[in-house]
């Protein structure tokens, strides 16, 4: 996959906890900071 350096982006995202696991959550919002975005 390639990387993306996200640092000039903000990003929004609406999610919900109800009926999913709490990885599906927090690992896609550490692998955005990671690449610079504000989430």
């Amino acid at each position: 996959m390639a990387t993306t350096d996200l640092g000039d982006r903000r990003i929004l995202a609406i999610v919900t906890n109800y009926g999913v696991e709490q990885d599906e959550l927090v690992v896609p919002v550490k692998h955005l900071r990671d690449h610079g975005a504000q989430v």
